[in-house]
């Protein structure tokens, strides 16, 4: 169970078993994952992996999605969008 001291890192981690889970099922490609893997390493956990699930306001990610924006490209942030937004979703269920 997360609660609002559980660091983002450890519900990203969370989340990305399920996914895996959703490729054993043939619901999702491995390609699929490998790209979010790569997503979450390299841009996502690097600005959001030590902040506490308490500390994730609306504010603060946005803020990252607009320095991806700036710093990489659109496609970049679209694809930081789509897995901090799953990983939402999935903590929500």
């Amino acid at each position: 169970m997360f609660t609002a001291h559980t660091t983002f890192h450890v519900a990203a981690a969370g989340w990305l078993v399920t996914v895996d889970e959703l490729v054993a099922r043939g619901r999702r490609s491995a390609t699929t994952v490998d790209l979010y893997r790569r997503v979450l390493r390299l841009h996502v956990l690097p600005y959001l992996c030590a902040l506490r699930l308490a500390e994730l306001s609306s504010a603060t990610v946005d803020t990252f999605m607009q320095d991806r924006l700036r710093r990489d490209s659109y496609a970049v942030a679209k694809r930081c969008r789509t897995v901090v937004s799953g990983i939402y979703s999935w903590l929500v269920r």
